[in-house]
């Protein structure tokens, strides 16, 4: 089940943070560290409403930000879209919690957003898509299925 984040969530979204950080420094990816993300984050995020968590068994499993702001670091990712389009940030699903599609429920719940044009603090108007950080080549695969093309 998907949800927004509430702030009571956020004990349990570090804890998923923490495990993801230590299995991403084990092969060799350090975007994630001490410094980034942090809990001031993901609350700036649920105050934002751009935070959704995956929920099973009454447990959260994983956490994706979907909203439309773009990092200057983007800059250079070279989207051939020209359209507005969501961009998904902060993407993470328990390592022990993972091959049971949560993953999959989290780009769900964006291309819903995506299609649908409903963002809370946005008018109703569909994205021409959405993009992801051009630097988390680890999460390609959940990406190269038919529905989704590299733009």
């Amino acid at each position: 089940m998907l949800r927004l984040a509430t702030m009571q969530d956020l004990t349990r979204i570090m804890a998923i943070v923490q495990a993801t950080v230590m299995e991403m420094h084990a092969y060799g990816n350090y975007q994630w560290d001490e410094v980034y993300p942090t809990e001031q984050d993901f609350a700036s995020d649920i105050t934002q409403g751009d935070l959704f968590v995956s929920e099973a068994e009454g447990q959260i499993c994983g956490l994706i930000c979907i909203n439309q702001t773009e990092p200057a670091v983007y800059a250079d990712a070279g989207w051939t879209l020209a359209e507005k389009a969501l961009v998904l940030h902060r993407m993470a699903v328990d390592p022990d919690l993972r091959g049971r599609g949560t993953g999959s429920e989290l780009l769900q719940q964006a291309e819903t957003l995506a299609l649908d044009g409903c963002m809370a603090a946005h008018a109703p108007q569909p994205y021409g898509g959405y993009r992801h950080d051009p630097l988390c080549a680890d999460r390609d695969r959940l990406f190269q299925r038919p529905a989704f093309q590299r733009l």
